[in-house]
């Protein structure tokens, strides 16, 4: 049933002073598969099917974990390379388990089969998992996603997830995804989580960007966050990730990931306590090598500590590499040649 990474973070190294995270998943992509044949002979009709996203189609992919294999012997990995890994695991491992209901209800005879609407039911640790699907025109759908004690009716308004799906003959074209985590917390207890996710899935160019992003949404204690995190699909093997957080405390976090096949980089700005300013840029080889590592901290314009490792030239991206519109919230992160005149400044 629906689960919960009980160790949801944030997207920002250790070094910090936020727990970091953004990682490794291999699967997962956007595009991906639609669901697998029907097992059972009869799992509904054909285009109900279509509209139901799958964990192929919604998690992101991020080579990671598989390549830090060995790597040792060559290099060292870069930390930031790891974060993202991270994060992509804890936007994975937190959705994995509805989609994966999804595909499992989709895969069993419909309780309900008819032309507008078809409902799907499991139990699983008695607790009823109730999938509805509702159309006029079967292009557009209405998915609702429902838990309760064995038996229960659903009816609107007490479902923990919603979405509204749009297909084309391709399959799935674009969705809106709303989660509910003080309702599910509600339903089952164990999932210790509050405030509201929202996954959006949309078209860009010849492939896709998805949407992950919370309000007041915190794990057991930690400490509640509003954040947008969209990921870019370029293509296999290919990417992009950006994060904008702000916390109840107070602090900020901006982030941005450009990947492929061959390295990638990572940049981001942090403003702790309300005065510190923490910004850092990583650049990594295939394998996630490290390649260039550079951090500073700064009180207003004074530089008062930092590092660099390497030379930014060797990074395969510059800053913000083709994000589709950065707009101004990224105009914290490094500038392309600033490291060179930071490094300037921690020489004197």
């Amino acid at each position: 049933m629906f689960r919960l990474n009980p160790t949801l973070n944030v997207l920002l190294l250790t070094s910090i002073g936020i727990a970091g995270g953004m990682a490794a998943c291999g699967g997962g992509g956007g595009g991906g598969d639609p669901l697998p044949p029907c097992p059972t002979g009869n799992c509904g009709k054909a285009s109900f099917r279509k509209a139901i996203p799958t964990r192929q189609q919604m998690l992101v992919p991020f080579a990671g974990a598989s390549a830090r294999i060995g790597t040792a012997a060559v290099g060292e990995v870069s930390a930031a390379y790891g974060a993202t890994a991270d994060h992509v695991a804890e936007i994975n491992d937190t959705l994995d388990g509805l989609f994966e209901d999804l595909e499992q209800l989709a895969g069993t005879t419909p309780e309900i089969e008819e032309d507008d609407l078809h409902q799907w039911r499991i139990t699983e640790a008695d607790l009823d998992i109730v999938l509805v699907l509702t159309t006029s025109d079967e292009v557009q759908f209405q998915l609702a996603y429902y838990v309760g004690e064995p038996g229960f009716d659903p009816a609107p308004g007490d479902e923990v997830a919603a979405s509204t799906i749009t297909v084309d003959d391709e399959g799935l074209n674009d969705l809106t995804f709303d989660i509910d985590f003080d309702e599910l917390t509600d339903r089952v207890p164990e999932v210790d989580a509050q405030g509201l996710l929202q996954v959006r899935f949309q078209p860009f160019g010849d492939e896709h960007e998805i949407w992950y992003d919370r309000t007041g949404f915190a794990v057991g204690d930690d400490e509640a966050e509003d954040s947008i995190t969209t990921y870019w699909d370029f293509g296999d093997g290919d990417g992009a990730l950006e994060y904008i957080a702000a916390f109840a405390s107070g602090d900020e976090a901006t982030a941005y990931v450009r990947w492929d096949d061959a390295g990638g980089r990572y940049d981001h700005h942090a403003l702790l306590d309300g005065a510190i300013d923490h910004v850092m840029t990583s650049c990594w080889s295939s394998g996630g090598i490290e390649e260039f590592d550079a951090w500073m901290e700064l009180d207003g314009d004074q530089v008062i500590d930092g590092e660099i490792e390497g030379v930014e030239d060797d990074c395969d991206f510059g800053p913000v590499a083709d994000h589709p519109a950065p707009g101004s919230d990224f105009d914290d992160l490094p500038q392309e040649g600033e490291w060179d005149d930071i490094l300037a400044q921690l020489d004197e």
